[in-house]
């Protein structure tokens, strides 16, 4: 199966601040090593998918990656194009977000004027 133009792979590592702590909470935006190794073992079992995905994958409840691990595990093929509704999902997440925020601030203007 041809991979999407905008497939990647997971994000090898990020790495830390200088002087950051040894293990910094995902809290703060930096997956924490379980994340990342998980993110990898995925990587391994199916390969460049799209970008999407691995934004979905950043940000989702550490089961759920095992989940998708052990699904992978059984049928890369028909995980990988799981992976391609991640684009419409995350899309349809940001139009929806920018729609709340856009009525939040004119309520917040009407409310002030």
């Amino acid at each position: 199966m041809a991979s999407a133009p905008d497939a990647a792979p997971a994000p090898a590592s990020v790495a830390a601040a200088p002087g950051a702590p040894p293990t910094v909470p995902e809290g703060l935006n930096v997956p924490t090593p379980e994340r990342l190794d998980r993110l990898q073992r995925l990587e391994n079992l199916i390969g460049p998918v799209p970008i999407y995905f691995w934004a979905a994958a950043h940000i989702c409840d550490m089961g759920k990656l095992d989940l998708f691990i052990q699904i992978a595990e059984l049928s890369p093929h028909i995980f990988r194009d799981y992976t391609q509704a991640a684009k419409q999902m995350i899309t349809s997440y940001a139009t929806e977000a920018a729609k709340q925020m856009i009525t939040s601030c004119k309520l917040i203007a009407n409310s002030l004027s």
